[in-house]
């Protein structure tokens, strides 16, 4: 059982750990989908996601949407909460996910190179296309 508690803290604890595809180590290298994994785990819970060779563009949106169903409910409509989990469409990626933590979210940002936390900017908010919500939360 995931200790929802301890969700956001455990993420903030990532906070800089540098963007590396497949990576899920902190203060070494994760990726948007193995951080949200590895935070899950460390509150209790298990995501199948930090198994490595998820392909990088295709069909990585539905398997990485499949894995976090292992923990969360889709949420109907487009509004989250803190401790959701946020799945975009972004340009250069048909994927992203990120964990809000009310009006901000924590991801492993590859155009930035780490691990940050910032506002949920309209930019994002046109991307998003699915909130997902730990079981029991709904």
């Amino acid at each position: 059982m995931i200790d929802r508690a301890q969700i956001v803290p455990i993420a903030r604890t990532y906070l800089g750990t540098p963007y590396h595809h497949e990576g899920g180590v902190k203060g070494v290298g994760v990726d948007c989908a193995r951080l949200l994994a590895c935070v899950f785990e460390e509150c209790g819970g298990q995501v199948g996601v930090r198994a490595s060779g998820l392909p990088k563009v295709g069909d990585v949106f539905e398997i990485m949407c499949g894995e976090i169903e292992q923990v969360c409910e889709l949420v109907e409509g487009l509004d989250y909460q803190p401790n959701d989990v946020l799945v975009f469409r972004t340009p250069a990626m048909p994927n992203h996910v990120a964990l809000c933590t009310g009006e901000t979210m924590i991801h492993a940002h590859s155009g930035v190179g780490w691990v940050v936390e910032e506002p949920i900017s309209e930019m994002w908010r046109k991307r998003l296309v699915r909130v997902y919500r730990l079981r029991g939360d709904i």
